[in-house]
């Protein structure tokens, strides 16, 4: 990896660099992988504990414009813990809207996890309430180990109405 930049803030370490993943293979130093490409096998990660901590590989970018309201990946409990390379590829036309308190964006909770090689682009998020909200993910915390994001980016609107919200771009 080369030309990378490093930013921790609460626990949470952000890597930006310019490292690319070779279209249809796991990501660099991956050995095996679910390949994820639908959106009802990006959703399943979704399933229970077990799922929400194991690794995966996008193959092909992802149009979850066909799904109004995305269920986030990982709640307060469970979460997210495994690692997510994106492999260059897009999740697009994200659209959450809530008006219940918690943690909204493509991944909701992310705790000791790796998101790497993703984007989120054209995202709607919109909460009513209080919580976290972003394209990326709501929230992460370091507490079961350090978080990377390496190579993420998003693009779109978050937003929040309510007094007791935190919204970003990329993470609430």
């Amino acid at each position: 990896m080369s030309n990378f930049r490093a930013v921790m803030t609460l626990g949470v370490v952000v890597l930006a660099a310019t490292s690319t993943a070779k279209a249809g293979a796991p990501a660099e130093g991956v050995v095996a992988c679910t390949q994820i490409k639908t959106p009802a096998q990006l959703a399943h990660i979704n399933t229970n504990a077990t799922t929400l901590a194991g690794t995966y590989c996008l193959m092909n970018d992802i149009d979850l414009g066909s799904i109004a309201n995305w269920t986030p990946i990982g709640g307060a409990v469970p979460y997210f813990s495994g690692k997510f390379y994106g492999n260059g590829h897009v999740v697009k036309n994200l659209s959450i809207a809530s008006s219940v308190a918690g943690y909204y964006g493509l991944f909701g909770v992310v705790v000791g996890g790796s998101i790497r090689d993703l984007g989120v682009i054209n995202a709607n998020v919109k909460l009513t309430t209080g919580g976290n909200a972003g394209a990326l993910l709501g929230i992460a915390t370091a507490l079961a180990g350090p978080i990377v994001l390496m190579n993420v980016h998003s693009t779109g609107q978050v937003r929040c109405t309510a007094s007791g919200c935190n919204a970003g771009g990329l993470m609430g």
